[in-house]
């Protein structure tokens, strides 16, 4: 706990909680949606940030009676505003496969998300994924640390990042139609792509390592390489 509060500070859960409360009130008095007047305790257990705020949601939305007035699609704008409450710098598609859980396409193209607040997010069967290797660091750093230099390059018109980020997206398009046709190799060449383009957008030593592993075992056992293999990083 010391060496956490050295690296990162006093930051807990209890902000995040009280971040989606605060979001979650204003969306439902937006919406006209009734709430009952009646007291609740919340406890934040050991997860990411993200994790923590989609668990408090959901507790919100099963309490209060309310799961089917808000659609599915835009709870992960609701846990993502109230992240964006306390300035911490992230994106959608984290919170939309805890919203939606298992295997998700999706689509965050910029007609969808005007024309419906939402991106279009498809569950897939997870019998398309290939076996997958789960690695993860013990003590992460803060992943909106990570982020924020990114957001405020491509905000700034970094042609670069702009440039990245657009390949990025088409391997996603490319990603889903492999996985569908179960070309494994194809996926494979993809994730190793999507993972280089990360190591040029991204300064994070933890990340690097991760995929070093992931190609130290891939040279020396090539015949895995078909089944793929997936870094994962745990926040925390």
């Amino acid at each position: 706990m010391v060496s956490r509060l050295r690296s990162e500070g006093y930051y807990g859960g209890v902000r995040l909680l009280m971040a989606i409360c605060k979001v979650f009130y204003n969306h439902c008095i937006q919406n006209n949606i009734s709430l009952k007047v009646d007291n609740f305790h919340l406890i934040a257990g050991l997860s990411g940030l993200s994790a923590i705020v989609c668990a408090a949601l959901s507790c919100l939305l099963y309490f209060y009676d309310v799961r089917h007035l808000m659609k599915v699609e835009m709870r992960p704008n609701l846990i993502l505003n109230a992240e964006k409450e306390l300035g911490i710098v992230a994106g959608l598609q984290d919170r939309v496969a805890q919203v939606y859980g298992g295997l998700v396409y999706m689509d965050f193209s910029q007609e969808h998300m005007d024309k419906l607040g939402h991106g279009i997010y498809v569950p897939l069967d997870v019998n398309l994924l290939p076996p997958l290797y789960l690695i993860y660091a013990e003590n992460p750093s803060d992943s909106g640390k990570v982020h924020s230099s990114v957001r405020q390059r491509w905000l700034d018109g970094d042609e670069f990042i702009i440039s990245c980020m657009k390949k990025v997206a088409q391997l996603a398009l490319d990603g889903h139609k492999a996985l569908l046709q179960k070309d494994y190799t194809e996926l494979v060449r993809l994730m190793n792509k999507n993972f280089d383009l990360r190591r040029l957008l991204e300064v994070c030593e933890e990340v690097n390592r991760l995929l070093e592993v992931c190609e130290e075992g891939r040279a020396r056992t090539m015949e895995i390489a078909y089944l793929g293999v997936i870094a994962l990083v745990a926040e925390s």
